[in-house]
């Protein structure tokens, strides 16, 4: 299986379950997530394709919150 990720109603202004095999499937449905959502043009990464971040995070559940917050900073 690879990641995937739907939209559910939410009271918040944007809500989505996200699923992974791996942590990186996880993440990558996250972001791809977030992307439809927030983002009307296309994602632009740097010229390698790859964008690095650095999150320390109590827990798995507010890792994701906490990159989610990068994403949309």
């Amino acid at each position: 299986m690879t990641g995937s990720y739907k939209f559910i109603d939410h009271t918040a202004d944007i809500a989505f379950d996200v699923e992974g095999e791996t942590i990186e499937e996880l993440f990558n449905s996250a972001s791809i997530a977030w992307k439809e959502a927030v983002l009307e043009t296309e994602l632009r990464l740097n010229a390698s394709g790859k964008n690095e971040l650095s999150i320390n995070a109590a827990s798995l559940e507010q890792l994701v919150v906490d990159f989610l917050s990068e994403l949309n900073y």
